[in-house]
């Protein structure tokens, strides 16, 4: 019996399944997928069909006997986060959720998390994508209706695909609704701070407040309501800095700062006085060089730091 030959969507589909899976995969990378996704009719199809060849080699390979000892912690495809439908939502729901309870409408589910330090890119079942910077954890639950994400901790930067669902990004301090837009949104102990690069986004405060920006710039929620503010190109480039490894401060706190750079090295920073943490700072630094953030808090606040016994960094005057 002759086998049966991949279509030139198949194919194609074929090489971008390896470019998604690739560990140097870039944002660009996902927006010229989900281009390429929608350049005609047969190419979501065509994926999904070799998306789940893979997955099937995947599982495969996971009833390969191992030794008791190094048992693998089960993980989730960028694959299987994309392949529509609800079997393979309800697989990748499994998967990935552990114990959140899924309703009878959710037609695709997945959680993403980085550690300190981690980055990670994925594409969503609408073709949507998503790329974390480090320690955090976002949820995704999707219906019929609505396309809902719940951002819990960390820093994200979101491509929304074409869609009529609307696209909602969740946080403790609001929601925020997104229109044909690329936009950022990172969580601090205060706010939740939404830097829009291309479209539209609305803020509704949990407190009823409702704001909207546009491209060049910003919606800062928290306990005060939504404030609207101008981002320059200058600032952009700041905000996006972490996806080389990089950390750019302009008038942040110190607090907002060592949080930044904790959650790229894992170093945790105290305070000798609380007016300490509320010193404005400035500078670029690499992210994973916690020295140089050290530096430049003794170079430019004549600040001291002290390790202690914990292993945590004690700044003081």
């Amino acid at each position: 019996m002759r086998e049966p030959r991949l279509t030139s969507a198949e194919l194609e589909a074929s090489r971008w399944i390896a470019r998604l899976e690739a560990a140097d995969v870039t944002l660009e990378d996902h927006q010229r997928f989900r281009a390429w996704l929608e350049a005609a009719p047969e190419n979501r199809p065509a994926y999904q069909a070799v998306a789940a060849s893979f997955d099937r080699l995947d599982k495969l390979k996971l009833l390969t006997p191992k030794p008791a000892t190094s048992l693998p912690r089960p993980t989730l495809s960028r694959r299987a986060l994309f392949v529509g439908g609800a079997g393979a939502a309800a697989v990748a729901g499994a998967g990935a959720l552990g114990l959140w309870t899924l309703t009878p409408a959710t037609t695709f589910a997945a959680t993403y998390e980085t550690p300190i330090g981690g980055r990670q890119h994925a594409t969503l079942s609408d073709g949507s994508g998503i790329e974390l910077n480090a320690d955090t954890r976002l949820r995704a639950a999707f219906t019929g209706q609505a396309r809902t994400l719940h951002l819990e901790r960390g820093e994200a930067l979101f491509t929304v695909a074409a869609d009529p669902r609307p696209f909602i990004v969740r946080t403790r301090f609001g929601a925020l609704t997104a229109q044909g837009t690329v936009f950022l949104v990172k969580l601090t102990g205060a706010a939740a701070r939404v830097s829009v690069l291309a479209g539209h986004v609305t803020g509704e405060h949990a407190a009823s407040a409702s704001g909207q920006a546009s491209v060049h710039q910003e919606l800062v929620l928290s306990a005060h309501g939504v404030a609207q503010h101008n981002l320059s190109a200058e600032r952009t480039s700041q905000r996006l800095a972490w996806r080389t490894h990089m950390l750019a401060f302009d008038g942040e706190t110190l607090a907002e700062a060592a949080a930044d750079v904790e959650a790229q090295t894992g170093i945790r920073f105290r305070f000798a006085d609380p007016a300490i943490a509320a010193l404005r700072v400035g500078g670029y630094i690499d992210a994973r060089d916690a020295r140089a953030f050290i530096t430049l808090l003794e170079t430019n606040l004549g600040l001291s730091a002290r390790r202690q016994g914990d292993g945590s960094i004690l700044l003081d005057t």
